[in-house]
């Protein structure tokens, strides 16, 4: 399958094209009492770990806080107070320890910042944008979206959704950039791929299954993220295994099987390795009568990839259904 190279992401819009002054130094315990403002007991308790933790990795938060204050971390803090304890709690992979945490969370947004200009940045993390749409046999089309998603805060920055045309969230993908040194292995990393009870219902099979030619929301879902990891420039592919997951409790998570039918292979550290481009069997190859659903899902795939890369370039589209 041909996938064209990295675009760049609203080039020529440097971070200097923040233009609002930074935010107000905040002491920790300014910072704790933001964190958990009520007089309950429960609050009081958050308020002494927070103060604890941070004396604890204060290296670790130093530096957090000081990122907090530049752009576009700095707008994005005023929004999401939860941002300023990130690196101390549990992220993304449980192995992962305060400094990997910072690491990751510094090099995602630093990657955001040369790339997306503040008006696409603030698109993001607000409303969303729409990357796709899909074709829905018995309704509107079904979409793909990119967005900051709050309730995925501790797997990753940002989530990859697939929405029904009717509104339901089918599949979300959240994961975290990191890119250091910049461009030399820039990494994608999966925290999460969550598939909500009704993704699997017959009716939502109909929908989405028979305009992508077999296949399902959730193989669908990551073969669009393997399109947009191209986009950004991504040369590394990697999810957190079931061992290393920070929600081991959901059972909407997808686990290791799912990894294990898309390729994967042991990476190390509780990740797991996966190919940067959907897994497709040649059509020459295929038996006669499956010939046609190969080259479906090779127009559909196809027609996503466009989609995507147009949709982060800024360019101006007409979204178009797979089916078209």
């Amino acid at each position: 399958m041909s996938i064209s190279p990295a675009v760049a992401l609203d080039a020529g819009t440097p971070t200097a094209a923040w233009r609002a002054s930074p935010p107000p130094r905040q002491s920790v315990a300014d910072i704790a009492a933001r964190l958990y403002p009520r007089a309950g007991m429960a609050d009081r308790l958050g308020r002494l770990q927070f103060v604890l933790l941070s004396a604890r990795h204060w290296t670790v938060m130093r530096d957090w806080l000081a990122r907090l204050r530049t752009p576009p971390l700095g707008w994005l803090a005023g929004r999401h107070v939860h941002l300023f304890d990130k690196p101390l709690h549990p992220y993304l992979n449980r192995h992962l320890n305060p400094a990997q945490r910072l690491h990751w969370l510094g090099s995602h947004y630093e990657f955001l910042a040369r790339r997306l200009s503040p008006a696409r940045f603030r698109e993001l993390h607000t409303t969303g944008r729409r990357l796709a749409l899909l074709p829905d046999v018995e309704g509107p089309p079904a979409g793909l979206w990119l967005s900051y998603d709050r309730r995925q805060e501790r797997c990753g920055e940002l989530t990859l959704s697939l929405w029904s045309g009717r509104g339901a969230a089918l599949v979300s993908i959240s994961f975290t950039l990191l890119d250091r040194p910049p461009g030399r292995q820039r990494t994608l990393a999966i925290g999460r791929l969550q598939a909500a009870p009704g993704a699997i219902h017959p009716v939502v099979l109909r929908q989405i299954g028979a305009p992508a030619h077999g296949l399902g929301t959730s193989a669908l879902s990551f073969a669009a993220l393997q399109l947009l990891a191209a986009t950004l420039g991504v040369r590394r592919l990697i999810a957190v295994g079931d061992a290393a997951r920070i929600d081991r409790r959901s059972r909407e998570h997808v686990s290791d099987g799912l990894w294990h039918e898309l390729g994967a292979k042991p990476a190390g550290n509780g990740f797991v390795e996966l190919p940067l481009e959907p897994m497709l069997r040649e059509p020459s190859g295929a038996a006669a009568d499956e010939r046609g659903m190969w080259l479906g899902r090779y127009r559909v795939l196809e027609r996503l990839r466009t989609d995507i890369t147009q949709a982060l370039a800024g360019a101006e589209r007409r979204p178009r259904l797979a089916g078209a």
